[in-house]
């Protein structure tokens, strides 16, 4: 499945930009196949609620972020 949302946005627009959103089980699947870990651990990433997750997807994976929840920082005064 992620195969096929990266081929399909992928091409002449280097600037191609995708929103995955999914559970943590899924997205610590995807990411270890990526990086070539091997499954034998379960869910060997963790995710938050609601974190973020960047990965530079080319020729080659660059994670550029990992359970980033500072988004979700209370507002200082």
């Amino acid at each position: 499945m992620f195969a096929e949302i990266v081929a399909r946005h992928s091409g002449d627009d280097s600037e191609s930009q995708v929103a995955v959103v999914s559970h943590g089980g899924t997205l610590s699947a995807y990411l270890s196949s990526l990086v070539g870990c091997k499954l034998d651990r379960f869910y060997p990433f963790r995710f938050y609620n609601a974190s973020l997750t960047v990965l530079d997807v080319g020729e080659r994976v660059c994670i550029e972020c990992h359970n980033d929840i500072r988004h979700l920082s209370p507002a200082s005064d």
